[in-house]
């Protein structure tokens, strides 16, 4: 009964309302929601069972209570007057739905108690149950009214008790749902705390204020890690692969129809050849069924057209769309965020509703005083709800992003690990590169704007119904000068896509120079190069800056257009209003709802422009991608890995080649080593070694029968880092793989000992050191077979005998591990088990070393080669390599020297067991003592520059001033100073136009009215005019100013950087140089449009910080996947931010809305004044 509610003294709700509407809304959600939750819950991994903590307890026994005031409300309808006037049947109905009987009692209450220890069996934090009690604490506050104010105090005590019991024991119950959290028995200090997070702190993103009480990033949330994401998009993409798979053999047995059926048309009798019967060609075709050969005759025309379908088979692949791939992964997170965004869009929409409601509230002289308060509160309420939704659209849409950029760069990463040489040639190291810095980064910020394709239309379908039933027609105007805005401003985005993408090359050229000069600054300073660079960077910097001087002209210009564009639209619609009827008055409420839905619309349509762009950028981006995830592969099925196996490695007829479409490296390979077997691969330049290791790796492609670099591989890490690789810490293992690798001697010269931060491409290490740590990280790893690319190359001759018996002879580390090593160090030839012999890509003698050198054959010509060449350069320092070499030598000349090749009596030297390995077991300075690395303090310098920058002084706004110009700043804050009076005057002269006597006086003629719109329009005008000043001589100012500032802290930056002395450089990693250039390029630029809007807060800084001074993202997530899960901070802090500063905002709506109604004599125009200020 509407006239009821509204019309009375008190809102009044009628009983059957009370027994229908809210008992089934709430009922119906409950069911509803559990028809999908309950199955989730099962369905879902389960996680260690929540604790027996006495919050948990107590949700159990309060559901439980409540049961039991159930119990007592279903005796007490049963003992109902009989007297008594006959309730609705609807009423009755209600009590069955309600509970208010024992099956609903079971169904419902006991349902709460079960599903409280349903969600702690199966380890989920409260998700379901806590929203169940905030939609009963909601819904009995109307019946909690009925009791109170109505009087039920007086006619059924009984009833209002158990009311009251039962509303007392919900709130209970909410509020232990919503505060207390139950942590898991396996909760691990450091862990994420939004996995332990209560409804409520999840809601208000509470749990992030335990990150400002520590000096470290806690850990990512299980399931944004990539170990959790990357599996996901994998199966997802493995199931596309195998249903196009599946698509393709169709179509190509249908393509294998048409062959055979236009073979049999080439090769038919009836088939004359009129025109080519001259022409009569041959040609062997594989049948594509059988592999057997035809020969056919046509001519050269039906030859190709056959060619073109037998060629179908080898040219086709597998295929998937990796749009397609995305959708299926992360459909449902992207539906999340949209319904989200759909709550959020509505909710927006009933804040001017409202302001409309309170402003004829104001104006209304014989109203109601409890409607003001309803609709103050209804403000509140509505701004929160619309708060909450928002940020956690944007939470769920900002994580679903980074979701799709791991699982991005992870598949891009593995592909690039497993292209064949033909597609390493299509996909070059700088589009990789490109890729997981760019293009993974274009993808996730697309998640932030996808929403706009749907709710851009629904948002001005909304905004033109609101206004036309608001100012009518006139409203076309303001809306037509918005919608024109958008091309203007789509084509200013145009230009600034072009213009950056010109910007590309020559800032591509400058990093790439930056970074040669930063990486050979010790070959700069010894031919003293320095100033001939820094020209060229200048040089290249000085087109960069005309390119960003345009760019910043058209960003003036759309600052300008999108600043002033809500003043001219609301000049543009309250001017159609006024002037196309004389008798138009325009009151508060036509006025400040207007201007109120043109500062909600103008958002969504300024970034059109920006979401196309970004989209379309977005889209390019996931193209290159999936075109590079479609790239020839190795065949992976080529190494056959078991564990069932009479060998270790064993290769039969193998046959090559680096190139798929070249001459072929490897013929013929056979090779058979056994488990723990050691061993050589020698031969000379080019011979195949490296290729052949290549090949038992599978990294090489297969024609019968398959790469990894040689080169040390050293992280921008600790050294202890390097080595442990990302597994963990075994500290007696630790020790001893360091003291056999001859590393303990090289940490105490180190400044941190293991704890030392090794610089990009191991700068502070020399050549040895860097072989003698991959070697460690390969020792530590544990692995069964290990394939060593000549390790002992770059170390002297007493460290690589040290390694030799400490590491990889059959008395060292990997004794009992299979063991293949390619080497030029042919005196450790006698101490292997087997010897391979290579030339020209074929393995030409296989066996030990007495036994190839008993027959006089390849391996000793090979020796004596290698033996007589280095004698004149051999400047061995250890007198046992000598004495091993002066013996080889010797007995390879008695061997050559005899034509039986017989043996000589020196055969016992080389024997493994003569005591060679057993002595001398350290090198030289190998006796001090063993530090202890394993519990020395972790200092690293990017901690450093992180707690630096999250202490912004004000000397770097001095600093920046100074660059931009004293005077020029001084003039941006003035004018932008100006343009905020003018905007603020503005509005309290529309307040005074809309409260104007003569135009609110209903005894006014048109000719006053015509005169005073007429007078108040022009002014209104005139505002609008000093704004547009303002603001264009602010923005193409700071524009010129701040490009201008740009270039000349690019020169400071650059006369810091080429100077810098080679013992900073050893202790700074190169990318953190190049890092700082590209992360800050575009910062200077951005300071005009972002200083107007907010000072940059505390809470980016951290952030920041990692952004710029981590690792660029190739070298990082090849580095090691794991590791690097502590470096990122979650999206989730600018969420809180601004769900708590929307707070702030809404309570000050609040207030301005209570204050207009406890103001007396207070007009609707300075209502409306207020609360449209608030509300911005």
């Amino acid at each position: 009964d509407l006239n009821l509610l509204l019309n009375s003294s008190w809102p009044q709700f009628t009983s059957c309302f009370q027994s229908s509407y809210l008992v089934f809304v709430p009922n119906g959600l409950l069911w509803c929601s559990m028809l999908f939750y309950i199955p989730w819950v099962l369905s879902r991994p389960p996680g260690p069972p929540l604790p027996h903590t006495p919050a948990n307890v107590a949700k159990t026994v309060l559901s439980l209570m409540l049961s039991l005031c159930t119990i007592v409300a279903v005796l007490t309808e049963a003992g109902f007057d009989k007297n008594e006037a006959p309730y609705p049947t609807a009423h009755y109905v209600a009590r069955f739905v309600e509970g208010r009987n024992l099956r609903e009692l079971l169904l419902r209450d006991l349902l709460a108690a079960g599903l409280t220890q349903l969600e702690r069996c199966r380890g989920v934090i409260n998700l379901c149950a806590v929203r169940l009690w905030l939609i009963l604490a909601v819904v009995d506050v109307i019946p909690l009214y009925h009791y109170i104010i109505l009087g039920m105090v007086v006619t059924d005590v009984g009833r209002l008790v158990i009311f009251f019991v039962s509303y007392t024991l919900i709130l209970a119950q909410l509020g232990l749902q919503a505060v207390c959290a139950d942590l898991p028995r396996n909760y691990v200090p450091g862990a994420c705390p939004e996995t332990t997070a209560t409804f409520l702190s999840r809601v208000t993103f509470s749990w992030m204020t335990s990150r400002w009480n520590r000096a470290t990033f806690w850990r990512l949330n299980p399931r944004d890690e990539s170990a959790t994401v990357v599996p996901r998009f994998e199966n997802a993409l493995e199931r596309s692969k195998a249903r196009n798979r599946g698509m393709l053999s169709c179509r190509n047995d249908h393509v294998m129809k048409e062959t055979r059926e236009e073979y049999v048309s080439f090769s038919s009798p009836n088939n004359n050849h009129n025109d080519d019967s001259n022409e009569d060609t041959t040609e062997s075709v594989p049948l594509l069924s059988s592999g057997n050969y035809v020969t056919y005759s046509g001519t050269e025309k039906k030859k190709r057209a056959l060619r073109k379908r037998r060629d179908v088979r080898t040219r086709d692949q597998p295929s998937f769309s990796l749009m397609h791939v995305m959708i299926r992964t992360y459909c449902g997170d992207v539906l999340l965020s949209y319904v989200c965004k759909l709550c959020s869009d509505v909710l927006q929409y009933l804040g001017p509703v409202l302001l409309s409601l309170l402003i004829t509230y104001t104006q209304a002289t014989e109203d109601r005083e409890w409607k003001g308060y309803v609709i103050a509160v209804g403000m509140l309420v509505v701004s929160w709800s619309q708060t909450v939704f928002y940020h956690q659209h944007y939470h769920v849409a900002m994580t679903t992003g980074m979701r799709m950029k791991t699982a991005l760069m992870a598949a891009i990463y593995k592909k690039a690990l497993r292209l064949s040489t033909e597609g390493q040639q299509a996909g070059t190291v700088g589009e990789v590169v490109n890729m997981m810095a760019v293009d993974c980064q274009r993808v996730q910020d697309m998640m932030s704007y996808t929403w706009m394709v749907w709710s851009i239309p629904l948002q001005v379908m909304l905004a033109v119904y609101l206004l036309w039933d608001t100012l009518g027609v006139s409203v076309l105007a303001g809306v037509g000068l918005l919608v024109l805005l958008v091309p203007v401003n789509g084509y200013l985005a145009f230009r600034q896509q072009k213009l950056q993408k010109a910007n590309l090359h020559w800032k591509d050229k400058r990093i790439k120079i930056m970074n040669e000069i930063i990486s050979g600054i010790k070959v700069l300073k010894l031919y003293a190069w320095e100033t001939s660079f820094q020209d060229k960077v200048l040089a290249i910097r000085k087109r960069e800056i005309g390119i960003l001087t345009k760019v910043a002209h058209l960003n003036a210009f759309s600052i300008f257009i999108w600043t002033c564009a809500p003043y001219l639209v609301t000049l543009a619609t309250f001017a159609t209003y006024v002037l196309s009827d004389p008798d138009a008055r325009l009151d508060a409420n036509k006025a400040f709802v207007t201007l109120s839905l043109f500062n909600i619309l103008q958002f969504p349509i300024a970034f059109v422009p920006e979401a196309i762009s970004f989209t379309a950028q977005a889209s390019v981006s996931i193209k290159r991608i999936d075109k590079f995830l479609k790239l020839a592969e190795l065949d992976q099925s080529v190494v056959s890995r078991t564990a069932v196996t009479d060998f270790a490695v064993l290769v039969e007829r193998g046959l090559f080649a680096w190139d798929v479409k070249g001459r072929s490296t490897l013929h013929g390979i056979n090779l058979e080593v056994s488990e723990g077997e050691l061993v050589a691969v020698v031969g000379g330049v080019g011979s195949g070694k490296s290729s052949l290791l290549a090949a038992i790796l599978g990294e090489i492609d297969c024609r019968q029968g398959k790469v990894v670099l040689k080169q040390a591989w050293i992280q921008n890490e600790t050294l202890r880092n390097n080595i442990l690789f990302g597994k963990e810490l075994d500290s007696k293992r630790y020790r001893k793989v360091l003291g056999a690798c001859a590393l303990t001697p090289d940490l105490a010269i180190l400044p941190g000992e293991d704890q030392t931060e090794i610089g990009e491409k191991g700068i502070n290490l020399s050549g040895g050191q860097k072989q003698r740590v991959s070697l460690a990280r390969a020792v530590y790893a544990d692995a069964d077979i290990y394939l060593l690319d000549d390790p002992l190359s770059a170390v002297d001759s007493h460290v690589g005998k040290h390694i030799f018996r400490k590491v990889i002879s059959d008395k060292g580390m990997l004794k009992r591990k299979t063991r293949i090593l390619v080497t030029h160090a042919v005196h450790w030839l006698p101490l292997v088990d087997t010897v391979v012999l290579m030339q020209d890509g074929r393995i030409v003698e296989v066996g030990s070393y007495m036994q190839l050198m008993r027959r006089n054959g390849a391996l000793a010509q090979y020796l004596h080669n290698v033996l007589s060449t280095s004698e004149d350069t051999d400047n061995e320092d250890d007198p046992e390599v000598l004495e091993l070499k002066r013996r080889i030598m010797e007995h390879v000349e008695s061997v050559t020297s005899t034509s039986e090749g017989g043996t000589s009596g020196d055969e016992i030297v080389f024997r493994k067991d003569n005591g060679f390995l057993a002595s001398h077991d350290s090198p030289p300075g190998s006796s001090l003592a063993t530090p202890d690395v394993c519990n020395a303090p972790t200092a690293s310098p990017l901690a450093a520059h992180l707690t630096m920058e999250e202490q912004v002084k004000l000397n770097v706004f001095g600093s920046y001033a100074r660059h931009v110009g004293f005077l020029a700043s001084a003039a941006i804050l003035f004018l932008f100073a100006g343009y905020q009076v003018s905007s603020i005057y503005a509005s309290f002269w529309l307040t005074d136009w809309t409260g104007d006597a003569t135009l609110t006086a209903s005894n006014s003629t048109t000719a006053e009215v015509r005169e005073r719109n007429g007078f108040y329009l022009t002014y209104y005008g005139i505002l609008g005019a000093m704004q547009a000043v303002f603001i264009s001589l602010y923005a193409f100012l700071a524009a010129v100013r701040m490009t201008k500032a740009a270039a000349n802290m690019h020169a400071s930056m650059l006369d810091r950087v080429v100077p810098i002395t080679n013992e900073l450089l050893r202790h700074n990693a190169v990318r953190s140089y190049c890092q700082q250039v590209r992360a800050r390029r575009g910062d200077d630029r951005q300071h005009p449009a972002s200083d107007r809007l907010h000072v940059r807060h505390g809470v980016s800084s951290p952030s920041s910080a990692l952004s710029s001074l981590s690792p660029s993202p190739t070298p990082l997530f090849m580095s090691i996947i794991p590791s690097s899960c502590h470096r990122v901070l979650c999206s989730a802090a600018n969420r809180w931010l601004g769900v708590w500063i929307e707070v702030v905002s809404s309570l000050v709506v609040f207030a301005a809305t209570i204050f207009a109604l406890v103001t007396p004599d207070i007009t609707g125009s300075q209502t409306g004044l207020s609360v449209t200020y608030a509300l911005q």
